[in-house]
């Protein structure tokens, strides 16, 4: 038995060091979805003046027009939200470091969040920090950690089957989207909107069972209550918005306890959750993902929601 177990662990030990060499010898594909963070994060770090900062998840990334928010209410608008599968907790501390006095800063939380604490997915992390280039590696917690370590045989799979095909594409990196949809880096505009699915037309939701054993998760709640404070601190003002969501999506995911553990910790959403829900004539294949027109009613709605509360700052 005991030279068994020395098997199984010398062949654990193996597998793990090649699964470790194809992440360390293979540079990240560059037009990977995913490594647009790096391209927002250059944006939230160089953009001068007083910003609006949209942080989120793809609900954001797909469904938000910057320039025309921007020449609506005047200031310059940076799109940090990229996906759910990242959390929330990691893109509000990156926000965090680089806001400054005048900044808004519009958190849209797609609601999964509130029920898993907002540290991303296993099958996301690991692929997000190699994009990355590991940076704040050292300041993940330990569900961030696990869902890393989970996350290792994929990220090492992909890298492998990108180095198989290397010898015949002559390139690590995946094709610019043409005529038909990837989620690629190449798909974002300047402001980090998602625009290739632009000229695309609309397409059915999947169908999706509600869980009706969700529940709230309050430490999350805690730690986004201290997030915000920290942001005020730094002087920036924090709005909380609902994502944009399709009809049918909502009525699934539709979960009164979230605005009232919002409003229990004095964060109210600016806008009832209703109020960001479009028709399923605008979906694009997913519950938060909305096509060009569904983006232009989003965006209305967004103008519509906070230019009160920005013009309220303004007279203070």
């Amino acid at each position: 038995m005991k030279r068994f177990v020395n098997k199984v662990f010398w062949f654990a030990v193996l597998l793990a060091s090649v699964f470790i060499a194809l992440i360390i010898i293979t540079p990240p594909d560059e037009n990977s979805y995913l490594n647009e963070y790096n391209h927002k994060l250059q944006l939230l770090t160089e953009t001068p003046g007083q910003r609006i900062i949209f942080v989120g998840g793809s609900s954001v990334a797909f469904g938000n027009d910057s320039q025309t928010i921007s020449d609506s209410l005047g200031m310059p608008v940076i799109n940090f939200g990229l996906h759910a599968g990242i959390g929330i907790k990691y893109p509000l501390t990156d926000c965090l470091a680089h806001v400054h006095k005048g900044d808004v800063v519009v958190v849209q939380i797609e609601y999964a969040n509130y029920y898993t604490g907002g540290n991303g997915e296993a099958s996301t992390f690991a692929l997000f920090m190699n994009a990355t280039g590991w940076r704040g590696v050292t300041m993940l917690n330990l569900p961030q950690w696990t869902y890393v370590i989970r996350g290792i045989p994929r990220l090492a799979w992909g890298n492998l089957i990108r180095l198989i095909k290397y010898p015949f594409t002559g390139n690590l990196n995946q094709e610019a989207a043409s005529d038909e949809f990837k989620y690629a880096r190449s798909g974002f505009n300047r402001w980090g909107d998602e625009v290739s699915h632009y000229e695309l037309p609309a397409t059915k939701l999947p169908l999706v069972r509600k869980n009706s054993h969700n529940t709230v998760d309050f430490s999350f709640m805690s730690w986004l209550s201290d997030c915000f404070k920290s942001l005020e601190q730094r002087g920036a003002q924090v709005i909380v918005l609902p994502p944009v969501c399709c009809e049918s999506y909502f009525s699934i995911v539709n979960d009164p306890t979230i605005a009232e553990a919002l409003d229990a910790i004095g964060r109210p959403f600016a806008a009832p959750m209703e109020a960001m829900v479009l028709s399923d004539d605008y979906s694009y294949g997913y519950g938060y993902h909305v096509t060009r027109e569904g983006v232009r009613l989003n965006s209305l709605n967004i103008i519509r929601t906070i230019k009160p509360l920005l013009n309220r700052q303004d007279n203070k």
